[in-house]
């Protein structure tokens, strides 16, 4: 997978990405109420959010997803360090460290996050 701040046509695998897929069923409605967004941690590029350490890259997401965010933020692993949205669901770029029980609690929060919608 490439890095959550890859140009678009950067196809070189240099993260891990972590997807809760949406549902055959509710994708369409899913896919539209999330949007298509990128919000990473650690960096000085992108556009600033309204969480100090996380900048948006190519697009905000629906204000309804900002209000999510302040939930599933505090939630996730320590090693998380971007979340996207786009079509076939939300998904987290993990540092790889940590045990089952990180994967474990990260499913957890991005299946919470995904039914707020």
């Amino acid at each position: 997978m490439p890095a959550p701040d890859a140009a678009e046509d950067d196809k070189r695998p240099s993260a891990t990405l972590y997807l809760w897929p949406f549902p055959p069923q509710d994708a369409e409605h899913l896919a539209a109420a999330l949007g298509h967004w990128t919000l990473q941690r650690g960096t000085r590029t992108g556009r600033l959010s309204p969480w100090p350490e996380w900048r948006w890259f190519r697009s905000d997401p629906p204000d309804a997803v900002v209000r999510q965010l302040d939930v599933l933020l505090p939630a996730l692993p320590a090693n998380v360090y971007a979340l996207k949205a786009d079509h076939s669901g939300v998904g987290a770029y993990l540092r790889e460290s940590g045990d089952i029980a990180t994967v474990d609690a990260l499913a957890r929060a991005l299946e919470d996050f995904v039914r707020g919608f």
